[in-house]
């Protein structure tokens, strides 16, 4: 029985340095069956670019300075739907923990072979990859006992929304929430109404770990 053939994964490159695209281009480039490179974009210009995009997945690369968190931030809530990835050279902590906090779904070596690999899981399969460096660093949102109770939450529940599910069932504030997870409050009301509608409540009061 032959197999079903997967959708292209349609990709855009951020980055501050055109080395450093090209190399990404390159690589991606060597599996046009699994990538396509739908543009190559400097900082200054990728929210608009990618807005007008709306690629399945963001590689975002920064060779020459500091993350742009606002960038990152910004594009996380305009393309909720794009696998956020950050492409390094080595495994920085303060730079992985930062990013990690503003919403990106991944942080990798650009290893050739392992690279086209583990993008093809973050992106078909959902999977978070957390760098060994960020083990002891990285806490999640929720407690032990809110994890064990995450498991009776909707198959249709997205990781962010569990975020602000779990901190919901905490009484913080749409403020607070959005304070905590890098988020603006119009994007934390919208997590909060597509909650409810998933778990059939009619408010925020009738959220419970089940």
């Amino acid at each position: 029985m032959c197999g079903v053939a997967m959708a292209v994964i349609s990709v855009a490159l951020v980055s501050d340095n055109a080395g450093c695209m090209e190399a990404l281009k390159n690589i991606l480039g060597k599996v046009p069956n699994i990538y396509k490179v739908v543009d190559t974009v400097n900082l200054d210009k990728a929210l608009d670019r990618v807005l007008t995009c709306q690629p399945e997945l963001v590689l975002f690369a920064v060779k020459n300075g500091k993350i742009p968190v606002s960038l990152l931030i910004d594009i996380k809530e305009c393309c909720p739907q794009s696998v956020l990835v950050l492409v390094t050279k080595r495994n920085e902590p303060d730079i992985v923990a930062d990013a990690f906090r503003i919403g990106a779904d991944a942080c990798v070596q650009a290893t050739p072979g392992f690279l086209t690999r583990i993008l093809e899981l973050v992106c078909r399969g959902g999977i978070v990859v957390y760098p060994r460096v960020l083990k002891d660093l990285v806490q999640p949102v929720a407690s032990p006992g809110e994890q064990i109770g995450s498991e009776s939450l909707p198959e249709d529940i997205t990781k962010r929304e569990s975020e602000v599910y779990h901190l919901l069932l905490k009484r913080y504030s749409n403020k607070e929430i959005a304070g905590k997870l890098y988020i603006s409050e119009s994007t934390v009301k919208s997590h909060v109404r597509s909650i409810l509608r998933k778990m059939g409540a009619k408010s925020r009061k009738g959220l419970e770990v089940k």
